[in-house]
């Protein structure tokens, strides 16, 4: 069974190597640039794990998965919140 990963990532070198590890493994994934590129991708498609940055310009990864929880479709899609942030 194919598997499809959403991935939300700014930066565009993180993203890729994301993307590329992901679909060496035989993943399908779909890639957004940001939260507001990654919601219009939960369309009511099959979805199984959503990827995503925290700090992303335009809609942030805590924003981002606030708006697919609220989607009755993807309330319990496991994600994984990745982030480089040093506090």
């Amino acid at each position: 069974m194919n598997k499809t990963i959403v991935v939300a990532e700014d930066f565009n070198v993180s993203r890729k190597i994301i993307v590329s590890t992901l679909a060496k493994e035989g993943y399908t994934v779909l890639e957004a640039a940001d939260g507001n590129e990654a919601v219009n991708l939960f369309d009511g498609r099959t979805i199984d794990l959503l990827i995503t940055d925290f700090n992303m310009p335009n809609m942030n990864g805590s924003d981002l998965i606030q708006k697919v929880r609220s989607l009755q479709s993807y309330e319990y899609l496991p994600i994984l919140l990745l982030t480089t942030e040093v506090r």
